[in-house]
């Protein structure tokens, strides 16, 4: 397990995973190199409010830590040693089981900025809303009248940015999906809730990028349980950047890497990523930048070709949309 970092103006974090032979397995963006226990299968890592504890197999939260900076394990005896608030900190390796904060207590709305308002798609008989601030996530059941923040397991602390989708089948399934990350530092990945909010799951699995901007969730999720995740990342080695879409077609428990883009380039809806993959993927398309050439995929996104488009000088495409029915008429609007 290796770590690497970028620091000047802005602060990028790498975890790598390598074989005993020195090849990459794997990697993370949005994760920094943590103390390793080898009797556990378990990494700490300091994480906004507390100290993060991860399964080494998956990657992926097992849960927490008061914060403190460890510093020394001891793998004979199984103890850890930390620095926590001034004082010598003590942990064994098998501890008790983590307890998030429940959710708060009915009241007025903070005095925030509020970045986000949706309703429960069953509003009318449930009156549910839920209001995002920058860090915060927050539900009413009563049309508004009172908020509870919503905690119970969901990423807490500095620098935090949420962002929330709703199941279509809310009023039946109770799920919610939440997509976190910290600056360009630290990613959150993809949160879970089926009890409407009161408890949330980590869903890391294979999702490499971690600083999740954005969640969408197919109009057919309780058949085909699809849902998308939109990322940042940022490769040190070699440099790579851009933005990048994962699907899951299981509720999340598990993640594809569908396509990356530019920073600049702008997506399709995500309509166009919510079926199945097929063995042979249809053709997409996506701007590359300002001033830079239209571009198409036929393989889901891992080849790029560009586009010849006949055009007027200074003409820039701003947005790309395809007929309802490309497979029949092979029609591309730009």
């Amino acid at each position: 397990y290796r770590g690497e970092r970028y620091s000047r103006y802005l602060s990028f974090h790498n975890l790598l995973v390598h074989d005993l032979d020195g090849g990459l397995e794997t990697w993370r963006d949005g994760l920094s190199l943590g103390t390793t226990n080898p009797n556990t299968r378990q990494m700490y890592i300091p994480h906004g409010d507390d100290t993060l504890v991860l399964d080494l197999g998956t990657l992926s939260p097992l849960g927490a830590l008061a914060p403190a900076c460890i510093h020394t394990l001891d793998a004979e005896t199984g103890r850890i040693y930390a620095l926590g608030e001034g004082e010598l900190v003590v942990y064994s390796q098998q501890g008790g089981r983590y307890v998030p904060p429940p959710t708060g207590d009915a009241g007025p709305l903070p005095a925030e900025q509020i970045v986000a308002i949706q309703p429960s798609p069953d509003y009318t008989s449930d009156q549910t809303l839920f209001a995002t601030t920058s860090d915060k996530l927050f539900r009413s059941i009563d049309g508004g009248q009172s908020w509870a923040r919503l905690r119970g397991g969901l990423p807490e602390g500095d620098y935090l940015n949420l962002s929330l989708a709703i199941s279509p089948d809310f009023a039946a399934d109770q799920t919610l999906f939440a997509g976190g990350f910290r600056g360009d530092f630290w990613g959150e990945g993809v949160y879970r809730s089926t009890d409407g909010g009161e408890s949330w799951k980590p869903l890391w699995k294979d999702l490499t990028h971690l600083r999740v901007y954005d969640v969408a969730v197919s109009r057919n999720y309780a058949d085909d349980g699809t849902l998308l995740a939109y990322s940042r990342y940022q490769r040190l080695t070699p440099w790579q950047s851009g933005l990048s879409l994962f699907r899951s077609t299981d509720q999340g428990l598990s993640w594809t890497l569908v396509m990356t883009q530019p920073q600049e380039a702008s997506w399709p809806p995500p309509e166009a990523f919510m079926a199945a993959p097929t063995s042979r993927p249809g053709i997409q398309f996506r701007t590359a930048g300002y001033g830079q050439p239209i571009e198409r995929t036929g393989d889901g996104g891992r080849t790029w070709e560009p586009v010849e488009v006949s055009r007027q000088p200074d003409f820039n495409a701003q947005a790309i949309v395809t007929s309802p029915t490309f497979s029949v008429d092979r029609t591309v609007y730009v």
